[in-house]
């Protein structure tokens, strides 16, 4: 048997070619780590070097100057007027020898003085001072003039330490000063003069001190020696004040009394032997060649020494280093390359040879491994070699060691073979031959076919011929039962056709059967299980052991479970009968993104995961799809994410492609979660099928949610897929296509404007987010000094800004959760997550209409969308406290194209107009709740008209919104400074003949109108989020729920009208056990506030009786009247019961598959 080369048998090659690999790395590792210490030892060593070199002149200059001036001195000591004034001041002013007077010789030592300072520019001013400090003889150069000072502006001098300290000084000894600037009358000399000061003390014949010696020399030109540009010369004193630097700012710090010293600037750093080696700049690490000397006067007295500190400027030496490197390394190259190529030529010759020998063995193994015989001859047909299967029908190939003949193949014809070798040996003859052969072996009759190849050698020569057999035998036996069995197989196929057109004909029925039956089992199943969950709803405000409220929880728990199983199989049954119709009408992707994760945004909160919608990449503002099952995908995916994460984030993206004439729109759904295990992927999308049994223990679910989204991506033509690692997280995503044609693309603007700003925002998530958001429309990133800052509101950075005016430049971004701990006086304050729209309408007002453009929107027949009542765009700002009042008053608004800005307070809304007016941005109306905490709305009319939301807005409409509808609440807004009245809730006719009276306060350009088909009259409808549309029921007009009403004052908006209902389904219960919290306190302020704010909530969803018993509860209040609140509380718990169960009955459970999505 012929054995197959292994994978392992080119490791020999591979492991020398990485052990040399390895070891070339260490070397040049080794190298040039050794290089490097070398160069930059010998570059330091060479800086140093040439630094001590220039030191060294600089400082020989001073030493000569010192010796130059200390020479004048002796030779004017040795002077004749010398010894006559030492005499005559002995002798009452007249000198004895020759009987001449001390003036006499005072003036031959000015003359000489002055002839001295003329002939040595660098001198400038001689003195005699007596030991009593006063100046006895004084010579100056000022302004190039050298001249006697006169007896009366000679000055005294015994304050200064060069007379101090030379008094003290014996004969043929000299005080040599520092360099410092020039005092005359205490005040220094300008423009300045350094000076140099050499004194001697002066003796007569009787060694009696008779005065001192001065000499001030110009020290402008040793000054000028330490101005280079090789290095930094530094001169300080014995105290490290500076006498001159490279800057002014280094210039005499102690004649100036400036507080400055060397040690404060830099540290030095001296060897082991305490010579100076380098100094570290303070505020970096990194050490400065420099040398320090002292500088020698000859005068040995403390306090006058002086140091010159040469730096290397870091350039020169990284100059130096470079040049050095690159002789250094281009060396250290060409060895490398040099090895490299050597290495190279033997790895590919040792390479190569393994590789033949690969292949040879590999082509003998595939041979011997054919299942047809193959055997090769040389031109005198002598066998050469074999294979395995050759045996099978030549078996005396195997009865001896010898070399076999071709007459040892009784089978082969020996002419035949003969032939084509004669035939094979032209160059032009044939490239093969082939024949049939039919023999008998071991009493059987065998088939084979046979083909003749030729073996050629070099320059084409026959050396050989190639034997190919292939054994046909079991082909011919199975032709004849083929052809026996077809004639079997037709009688039995048209029998087989008529049963099952039988099966099939009863298969469909069954299948009719069963979709009817999941159908209608599960619509009578929602009646009694509603009965159940209203039930279970009345038990709960009945008091409760824990015990019984554990029970409870965990009987909603089942209900909510079945009701959620039992809309997956409805939809399931759907899907697999065929009957799931998609509808094809426009819709708004940005919009059904961001509603979705907004609605089940509150789940994520709970848990305290951070939740971030990015939909910057979607470039397109409609296209035609089903927007329900559209949202029924993310919405499963959602809050699957949410379900099955503990802490972290879920992060939501969305982006839109064109390809071949379609737009693709892509949504990803990515969290931190517990994942999925790799060998549990295949089997995520099954129906009731979830990762193993514990996640179904651990979290719940029926595992149909998932399986339903890949059948609706299916069904509208799209994907899905995803990603996830076990403990680290999942990435769900599916792509959908629409048709380009009806699309409408967004348009690109340059909305930020080049603004830049500051991220203080703690997920990386969410700020890769916003830097997104800011990068594409205009705006850009930094790190500081932005002109606009966002942050979280619990970020410390706010702090900061408080007394800044950044304070108002700050956009916060907070969770409905922290809302009344977010401080006022802010740009702006968004809740999270958060939305593309509102974070550009910051700085657009007309962000978000851009953004829905365009998107279908029904008109409903009672209040139209006309010339009248049309705001064309104008900005209008609402200020409620109350969310749902909030989401009404936007709905309602954005039906005559107003550009709604919504606040949440009085000092919001200030803040919001102050803004406007600082970007000179035109506001229509204001539309003020009068019921606020904080600032109620008739306080923040007041400060409007006072001027305090800005100047040019205070004649601004302000039109009240109030639930209060008692006498006397018009007249009193009116008296606040309101414009106009309308109560809660809002009729759309009402709002919409208030803003018409103000439209001349400010008309701006009027955008397009979209007029989309009206719904019959006679007929309201709604659509579920799972895209059907549902018609309303008939408890919706009676006096527990006006849903036709309320929807028509909505504009026909019923996905408004749910997003509101939901909102009060969830707020109203815990208002309610305030409420009666209060009542039993009688605390009649907050009884009167909790009522107030219940019956907005309740009228803007419809619900008259319990508006009506909540208007009686605050009437009482109002008159401080509590003797109702029982009764009436009792009233209005019943009064909520019913209205909950219709709330589920009447508007939820048409919006079940999406609201209660199963999760897998």
């Amino acid at each position: 048997m012929i054995r197959i080369l292994s994978a392992t048998q080119g490791k020999p090659t591979r492991w020398f070619a990485g052990m040399f690999s390895v070891l070339l790395l260490l070397l040049i590792a080794l190298a040039v780590f050794f290089f490097e210490r070398k160069l930059q030892n010998e570059v330091k060593f060479e800086v140093a070097s040439q630094l001590k070199h220039n030191t060294a002149i600089v400082a020989e200059q001073f030493e000569r100057r010192y010796r130059a001036d200390l020479s004048y001195l002796h030779f004017l000591k040795d002077t004749p007027p010398f010894p006559g004034i030492a005499r005559a001041l002995k002798n009452n002013g007249v000198d004895p020898q020759g009987n001449q007077p001390i003036e006499l010789w005072k003036t031959r030592i000015a003359t000489i003085f002055k002839s001295l300072i003329h002939n040595n520019p660098e001198l400038l001013q001689l003195r005699i001072i007596m030991p009593d400090g006063r100046e006895f003889v004084r010579v100056d150069r000022l302004r190039g003039k050298v001249a006697r000072v006169s007896e009366a502006k000679l000055q005294d001098k015994s304050h200064k330490d060069y007379v101090q300290e030379t008094l003290d000084l014996s004969e043929e000894m000299h005080f040599a000063s520092r360099i410092s600037l020039n005092f005359e009358n205490n005040k220094v000399q300008r423009p300045f003069t350094p000076v140099l000061r050499i004194a001697m003390p002066l003796f007569d014949a009787d060694n009696d001190l008779f005065g001192l010696l001065v000499l001030n020399s110009s020290a402008r030109q040793l000054i000028e020696l330490l101005e280079s540009d090789s290095a930094e010369y530094f001169l300080t004193d014995h105290q490290g004040h500076y006498i001159y630097g490279p800057e002014p700012v280094f210039h005499y710090t102690r004649d100036l009394a400036k507080p400055r010293l060397f040690d404060d600037d830099f540290l030095l750093h001296s060897t082991a032997k305490g010579r100076v080696d380098g100094v570290i700049k303070h505020g970096t690490q990194s050490m400065l060649v420099a040398i320090q000397q002292e500088l020698n006067s000859g005068y040995q007295g403390p306090g006058h020494e002086m140091f010159i500190t040469a730096i290397a400027p870091p350039q020169q030496a990284e100059a130096l280093l470079n040049e050095r490197r690159l002789s250094s390394y281009v060396l250290l190259t060409v060895v490398v390359l040099v090895l490299l190529l050597f290495m190279g030529g033997i790895v590919l010759f040792y390479r190569n040879r393994e590789r033949y020998q690969e292949d040879k063995v590999v082509y003998e193994s595939i041979i011997d491994g054919a299942d047809e015989p193959i055997v090769s001859f040389d031109t005198q047909l002598n066998v050469q070699t074999y294979n395995s299967a050759s045996l099978l029908i030549f078996p005396s190939l195997a009865a001896s060691e010898r070399q076999h003949k071709i007459t040892d193949l009784v089978a082969l014809p020996m002419d035949r073979l003969q032939e084509a070798v004669t035939y094979f040996k032209h160059e032009d003859g044939p490239k093969d031959t082939d024949w049939y052969e039919s023999y008998m072996l071991q009493d059987q009759i065998r088939h084979v076919n046979f083909k003749v190849s030729p073996v050629r050698g070099p320059g084409n020569q026959l050396v050989g011929i190639t034997l190919f057999g292939r054994d046909t035998t079991k082909e011919k036996l199975s032709e004849q039962q083929v052809k026996s069995a077809n004639e079997g197989l037709e009688r039995l196929v048209q029998e087989r056709t008529g049963e099952l057109e039988a099966e099939k004909a009863k298969a469909v029925k069954a299948s009719a059967v069963k979709s009817a039956f999941i159908s209608t089992i599960s619509h009578e199943m929602r009646t009694p299980l509603n009965g159940i969950l209203g039930t279970l709803n009345l038990i709960r405000r009945e008091p409760l052991t824990k015990k019984q409220l554990s029970y409870l929880e965990m009987t909603e728990t089942s209900s909510s479970t079945l009701a959620s199983l039992i809309n997956d199989i409805l939809d399931l049954s759907k899907i697999e009968a065929g009957k799931l119709e998609l509808e094809q009408e426009p819709l708004n992707p940005i919009s059904v993104v961001e509603h979705v994760v907004t609605s089940i945004s509150l789940k994520a909160y709970e848990k305290q995961l951070n939740l971030v919608v990015d939909v910057a990449d979607i470039d397109f503002i409609e296209l035609v799809g089903d927007a329900g099952r559209i949202k029924q995908v993310v919405f499963n995916l959602v809050s699957n994410a949410i379900k099955f994460t503990s802490k972290g984030c879920v992060c939501v993206r969305g982006q839109t492609t064109q390809e071949a004439g379609k737009v693709f729109l892509s949504v990803t759904v990515e969290d931190t979660g517990v994942g999925i295990d790799k060998n549990n992927h295949h089997k995520i999308f099954s129906a009731f099928t979830q990762e193993d049994s514990g996640v179904s223990a651990e979290f719940g679910g029926t595992g149909l949610g998932l399986s339903i989204c890949k059948n609706l991506c299916e069904l509208m033509g799209g994907e899905i897929g995803f990603e996830s690692q076990k403990n680290i997280g999942s990435k769900f995503y599916f792509t959908l296509p629409f048709a380009l044609d009806t699309a409408k693309s967004r348009p690109h603007e340059n909305t930020l404007g080049g603004r830049r700003f500051e991220l203080h925002v703690v997920d990386t998530r969410e700020r890769s987010f916003l830097s997104h958001v800011i990068n594409k429309y205009g705006g850009t990133v930094v790190e500081h000094d932005g002109e606009f800052v966002v942050a979280d509101h619990d970020n410390p950075h706010i702090n900061t800004l408080a007394e800044t005016p950044m304070y108002e430049r700050t956009i916060v971004l907070y969770s409905e959760f922290t809302h009344q701990n977010v401080a006022e006086g802010f740009l702006a304050k968004l809740v999270k997550p958060i939305r593309l729209g509102a974070f550009l309408s910051v700085f657009d007002q007309n962000a978000i209409a851009k953004m829905l453009k365009n998107q279908h929107q029904v008109q409903v027949p009672n209040v139209q969308c006309n010339e009248r009542n049309d705001l064309g765009g104008a900005t209008v700002m609402i200020v409620d406290d109350n969310q749902i009042n909030r989401e009404v008053a936007r709905g309602i608004l954005q039906g005559i194209h107003a550009n709604v800005v919504a606040c949440q307070s009085g000092h919001e809304a200030l803040s919001a107009l102050l803004n406007f007016e600082k970007n000179d941005q035109p506001v229509f109306a204001v539309l003020m709740d009068c019921n606020m905490p904080t600032m109620d709305g008739y306080q923040a009319t007041r400060l409007i008209r006072e001027g305090k939301g800005g100047e040019s807005f205070r004649h601004l409409p302000v039109i009240a919104m109030t639930a209060n509808a008692m006498s006397g609440e018009r007249e009193r807004c009116l008296a606040a400074g309101m414009d106009d009245y309308v109560t809660k809730p809002i009729q759309p006719k009402l709002l919409f003949d208030a803003l018409t009276k103000f439209k001349s306060f400010q008309q701006p350009k009027k955008p397009p109108v979209a007029h989309m088909p009206e719904h019959p009259p006679s007929q309201t409808t709604t659509q579920n989020n799972a895209g059907e549309e549902v018609e309303q029921p008939p408890v919706a007009s009676g006096e527990v729920l006006d849903i036709d009403g309320t929807i028509a004052r909505l504009q026909g908006d019923s996905e408004l009208y749910l997003q509101i209902c939901m909102l009060f389904y969830n707020k109203a219960p815990q208002k309610l056990l305030s409420l009666k919290e209060q009542c039993n306190k009688q605390d009649h302020a907050q009884v009167k506030q909790i009522s107030h704010a219940l019956r907005g909530q309740s009228g803007d969803i419809g619900a008259q009786r319990l508006t009506q018993l909540l208007a009686k509860l605050e009437e009482g209040a109002s008159h401080q009247d509590g003797s109702e609140y029982s009764a009436l509380i009792e009233s209005i718990e019943a009064q909520y019961l019913v209205l909950e169960q219709v709330l589920q009955e009447a508007v939820f459970k048409t919006s079940s598959a999406v609201r209660q999505g199963s999760e897998s």
